[in-house]
């Protein structure tokens, strides 16, 4: 699959930037998001995700926003930016045989449902010194129950995340909600992430609950992110991932850009809360930088891709 995985991120990153009421699905879509910890910011600046969609009307199959849009913002992008793009034959393929492996692997194993195929994909891209502050990917109420009316993954359904170009580290602490951070020495857990490497987000992580060996009497949880930035080099650095989930939200989208086709609420919400992120957002599209950040984007990304290929074909070897 690796011809499909560099032909997908090549359709995104060796095209120009576009906005999100454009056609089209090549190029990035540029969005002006408001992540959690991180101020109001162009993308292309952090690097944080892009998105897609299979069917023209609504997304069976997407590439995108990490739990989906429920009308929450869980991924600070303003509701009229959120942009999907096709469900391509390649990335099908890449989902199949992500899907076949870990259903081996993972195929009865309690907690954990592997029952579905894929149906969403979100592209996580990091540059340089970009910050991915702690979190969960989906949400849970006081007693540890599952929020369906505010996640659009499936319960129970883990989050697998191919991992490609520069090493990047993740790292997971314990927390509780009352009490913080547990301050045990195997509450904070940190791993290197490899290119080529495969990424499992367990949902019985992130899950509130009882765990005895370090808290008898208060839920904890999981988190993974860190406040310093995440890539091994923090200069030149660029990698990807893609994050394959099962998704039971379905929304409309307009057949010819991509774009989500709002609820009344979600326009008045747009407008009220993401005024200056859309105003900052079309600044920064009349800026003259804006086409010498593509290059600059192209440039970097060829580089990472002649780096991991020549050591894909080595140790094909």
């Amino acid at each position: 699959i690796i011809d499909d995985v560099w032909s997908t991120l090549r359709d995104i990153y060796c095209h120009p930037f576009r906005h999100p009421n454009a056609s089209g699905n090549q190029g990035i879509v540029l969005t002006a998001d408001s992540p959690r910890g991180n101020p109001a910011t162009v993308n292309i600046r952090g690097m944080r995700s892009s998105r897609k969609s299979k069917e023209t009307t609504c997304y069976p199959y997407a590439v995108g926003s990490g739990m989906g849009f429920t009308g929450y913002g869980s991924v600070g992008t303003p509701p009229s930016q959120m942009v999907y793009r096709p469900w391509t034959d390649a990335i099908q393929r890449i989902a199949d045989c992500v899907y076949n492996h870990v259903q081996s692997k993972l195929g009865g194993v309690p907690g954990i449902n592997v029952s579905s195929p894929f149906n969403s994909m979100t592209l996580l891209s990091f540059r340089g010194k970009q910050v991915v502050p702690p979190h969960r990917d989906n949400l849970y109420d006081s007693e540890g129950n599952f929020m369906a009316n505010k996640n659009s993954q499936k319960e129970d359904t883990g989050t697998f995340i191919l991992v490609l170009g520069d090493p990047r580290i993740i790292k997971f602490q314990l927390t509780r909600k009352k009490k913080g951070h547990v301050t045990h020495y195997l509450a904070q857990q940190t791993h290197v992430l490899k290119h080529g490497a495969l990424f499992m987000l367990n949902p019985m992580c992130e899950r509130p609950a009882i765990r005895a060996f370090f808290d008898e009497l208060e839920m904890s949880y999981w988190e993974h992110g860190q406040k310093v930035p995440s890539l091994l080099d923090r200069e030149n650095g660029m990698g990807f991932g893609m994050a394959f989930r099962v998704c039971v939200v379905p929304r409309q989208i307009n057949a010819e850009t991509g774009s989500l086709v709002l609820t009344e609420r979600e326009r008045k919400w747009d407008a009220q809360c993401f005024h200056d992120n859309n105003k900052l957002l079309e600044n920064f599209i009349s800026d003259k930088m804006c086409s010498a950040m593509a290059e600059e984007m192209y440039e970097s990304f060829h580089s990472m891709y002649e780096c991991h290929k020549t050591i894909q074909e080595v140790n094909a070897v």
